[in-house]
């Protein structure tokens, strides 16, 4: 059963990168050293207020608010560009 804790931490460290986003290496490797609280980390860890849907200015639709040019109307939404 020794083999048991990294395997989990792989599949946690997996499964956090994938859902996330993230490096997948660090992930990973953070499974294998915390194993159980990243746990926490997948079921605990909210949606970057960053990534919330906002309205185009433009066209209408609904982007991220990260977005720098609507992937609908190609509208540029930064200025200084």
């Amino acid at each position: 059963m020794w083999w048991l804790w990294p395997v989990v931490g792989v599949a946690i460290g997996y499964l956090v990168a994938s859902r996330f986003g993230l490096s997948i290496q660090k992930c990973v490797a953070g499974g294998l050293l915390l194993g159980p609280l990243m746990v926490a980390v997948l079921f605990l860890h909210t949606d970057s207020p960053a990534r919330e849907p906002v309205t185009c200015s433009y066209c209408g639709q609904g982007i991220i608010k990260l977005a720098r040019v609507c992937p609908h109307c190609g509208a540029i939404l930064v200025s200084g560009w």
